[in-house]
């Protein structure tokens, strides 16, 4: 599967440590929302297998956007591109205060 155009990439090093998915996606997602996007729901959804430690790809894209909402995705994939972690969330546009 690949990614729009607009994907915001970033190479990293993934332990493996619960939680540690949310901590690199979700600056990703905020910063593919735009300046000063506010972050309103989030879904985390894990691979079958736990992940193993070691480098990763985490991406963030847009999927959609109205007026006042920024509807985002993204996903966490091993060095060997297995998807270990795929994430969902809605932003407040802050354009739209």
């Amino acid at each position: 599967m690949t990614a729009p155009a607009s994907t915001l990439r970033q190479e990293t090093l993934f332990s493996a440590k619960p939680g540690e998915a949310a901590g690199l996606l979700e600056p990703l997602l905020l910063a593919v929302g735009g300046p000063g996007a506010a972050l309103l729901s989030v879904t985390f959804d894990y691979g079958p297998a736990p992940a193993a430690p070691g480098p990763a790809v985490a991406e963030a894209w847009v999927e959609r956007a109205t007026r006042s909402l920024v509807f985002v995705h993204g996903r966490l994939a091993a060095a060997d591109g297995a998807v270990l972690v795929t994430c969902s969330a809605v932003l407040r546009n802050a354009t739209e205060a």
